[in-house]
């Protein structure tokens, strides 16, 4: 398990249910909420409850993260986004796996090369 050098994992505080989060699925391996800064209404965060840094370092436990993501956005979708970065080259600040879902519109305001400008 990797942490981040002198701080908490904030996911790992949100599944302990030690930092606040508006839940909106769980599983049993995993835990579903709304992020800080939603891209779209209905944009939620798929992460597992057990610390793992990337989608690389345990390639199973991505497989699990984003079969619910995709069960999710085909309950509210069915058009989105599912994505996962990693590494902070390929954007991802938060050093634990977590998938994006987003639900795509024609009336939702992303720009076509969404998510980059999004997620920076």
């Amino acid at each position: 398990m990797t942490r981040r050098l002198g701080a908490q994992c904030p996911f790992c505080e949100i599944v302990a249910g030690r930092l606040d989060a508006d839940v909106v699925d769980a599983g049993r391996r995993w835990l579903a909420f709304k992020p800080l800064k939603a891209a779209t209404p209905g944009h939620v965060l798929f992460v597992p409850r057990r610390h793992v840094t990337s989608a690389v370092e345990a390639p199973l436990t991505t497989g699990l993260i984003m079969a619910a993501a995709a069960r999710y956005l085909g309950a509210v979708g069915p058009q989105g986004n599912i994505l996962t970065s990693a590494g902070p080259e390929a954007t991802q600040s938060v050093f634990h796996l977590h998938v994006h879902v987003v639900p795509r519109g024609p009336s939702d305001t992303l720009h076509e090369d969404w998510p980059w400008e999004g997620l920076r």
